[in-house]
């Protein structure tokens, strides 16, 4: 699994059939080495206590719902294609509170100078490499119909 710099580690993420353990899904831990000293991180996965969903084209601002052992988790669905994204705030009591923010909330953020340089340096990459055109189309690949009907999946 990859999809980060560091590895993903979890000594009690595992594969279970018929109420029978079986291997680890990740690694338990891994080793680094930090100025000559051998350092180990050992992953440890908990019963959730929050979970922001952002692929099940459900919007969902905060529900409490339990987990298997009756422990609350809050659950909150972003919906689909970036209609939302999911904030998490904890206090400094510990209360955890989720909330939905759509293009209007974020709209007057300020972008961080050394992130933005990042993102422009990324997207004129990508852009130099995509930008090239590799084919055309006599037709307009729409994704809705004239009455604003999505075609995806039905044509």
């Amino acid at each position: 699994m990859e999809a980060a710099d560091f590895p993903y580690v979890s000594c009690n993420f595992y594969s279970e059939a018929d109420g029978i353990r079986s291997e680890n899904v990740l690694d338990s831990y891994e080793v680094f080495e930090l100025g000559g000293v051998s350092v180990a991180i050992i992953g440890i996965t908990t019963g959730l206590d929050v979970f922001i969903d952002g692929h099940s084209h459900t919007t969902l601002p905060m529900e409490e719902v339990t987990d298997e052992e009756g422990n609350t988790v809050i659950l909150t669905q972003t919906d689909s294609y970036l209609d939302a994204v999911g904030q998490l705030t904890i206090a400094a009591d510990g209360t955890i509170t989720t909330e939905l923010l759509t293009a209007e909330d974020l709209s007057g953020l300020t972008p961080d100078p050394e992130v933005k340089a990042l993102e422009d340096a990324w997207i004129s990459e990508i852009n130099a490499q995509l930008g090239q055109v590799i084919g055309y189309a006599e037709v307009t690949l729409d994704n809705y119909d004239t009455e604003g009907n999505r075609l995806v999946r039905k044509q």
